[in-house]
């Protein structure tokens, strides 16, 4: 590559990089983080299928492809957001006191924190369980994700606590599934029939568990 000299003396060459500042680890988890929050409103005010990573970047104040640097699409940003949500829920869960309590007790005490999560939090779950535009595969790739599986065992835990080990895996299975229908109809129903004047959900709870746990367990 030829060198010319400007007027100084300083080389400088036809087509050479210019020097970038290097982003440190707290910027870029800053710039993460102001991504997230524009999404996050934005999937909130218009919904996640009206919203393009055009319209994201022109939130944040940066290009499109400086966003991609960042995030690899939008249902990378969305899974992002659901995490997020997961994380905070399973955690206020993880706080429920087991010292000298029946599994019941403690399983009880674990739904109605996990209903009421959705309960007060409207907006995630609309984000997490109504988002339109969400392929099942977009779906399958993250509920696959084995720490998010993980987490879901607390409850399949306790009810075979509660069983005393008599459950047999198929067993097991079918009233887990059985549970988190039921847990999610309740959250779902309370949410987008909200003028229906539903029992409170501790009742709720109180009585799908009454009829789950009973005494073939």
């Amino acid at each position: 590559m030829s060198i010319d000299k400007d007027l100084t003396g300083r080389g400088h060459g036809r087509g050479r990089a210019r020097g970038r500042p290097v982003v440190s680890d707290e910027q870029r988890a800053q710039m993460r983080l102001r991504i997230e929050q524009v999404a996050r409103a934005l999937f909130k005010e218009e919904g996640y299928g009206q919203v393009s990573i055009r319209k994201i970047a022109k939130g944040v104040g940066c290009s499109p492809m400086t966003l991609y640097k960042y995030y690899d699409s939008k249902i990378d940003i969305l899974r992002t957001l659901w995490t997020d949500i997961f994380n905070e829920v399973f955690d206020r869960m993880a706080q429920v006191n087991r010292l000298e309590r029946s599994a019941t007790d403690v399983l009880n005490e674990t739904a109605l924190i996990y209903v009421n999560y959705w309960l007060e939090n409207t907006d995630h779950y609309r984000l997490v369980f109504m988002a339109e535009g969400v392929t099942q595969t977009d779906v399958g790739l993250f509920v696959d994700n084995p720490d998010l599986s993980e987490k879901y065992t607390v409850f399949s835990e306790l009810l075979l606590l509660i069983g005393k080990g008599k459950l047999s895996q198929q067993q097991l299975k079918l009233k887990s599934d059985v549970l988190m229908c039921g847990l999610h109809g309740i959250a779902h129903n309370m949410i987008t029939i909200s003028s229906y004047p539903w029992e409170n959900s501790h009742e709720l709870i109180s009585e799908l568990l009454a009829w789950l746990v009973d005494d073939a367990l």
